[in-house]
């Protein structure tokens, strides 16, 4: 069952790729778009939430868009969110010179894969 933070992120993310396909935005090269609007992007304090939540991703898209496409959602995190001189940690927001772990990345092998049989892929970090 998805917890109401992943449930806003998912419908956050149909939003924006409903955006990026209505403006046009998509080059003729198989290139993935990456978005990163920060680790307090989006705050969830009326759900319960405490810290802000990380809203970063990559859409990976297929090299021709002619026509409807399926899309997929890979959520990809909640082990260590932060990585730093002394190692990794479970915190949140990342602390001094710690920088957010890449979770959205982690996928990159699938995405690509996926994007290749004309799928579009929408892979976003779960840190937060």
């Amino acid at each position: 069952m998805r917890s109401r933070p992943q449930l806003v992120r998912s419908l956050s993310l149909s939003f924006f790729v409903a955006l990026v396909f209505a403006s046009g935005a998509f080059a003729e090269a198989p290139i993935p778009i990456d978005y990163d609007y920060g680790d307090s992007a989006l705050s969830l304090s009326a759900l319960g939430a405490e810290n802000p939540v990380e809203f970063q991703g990559r859409l990976t898209r297929p090299a021709t868009m002619d026509g409807v496409h399926p899309i997929v959602v890979l959520l990809h995190g909640r082990h260590s969110t932060c990585e730093g001189p002394f190692g990794e940690t479970l915190r949140w927001p990342c602390a001094g010179s710690e920088q957010p772990t890449p979770s959205h990345l982690g996928y990159d092998y699938l995405a690509e894969a996926l994007a290749n049989k004309g799928i579009v892929v929408i892979s976003i970090s779960a840190n937060g």
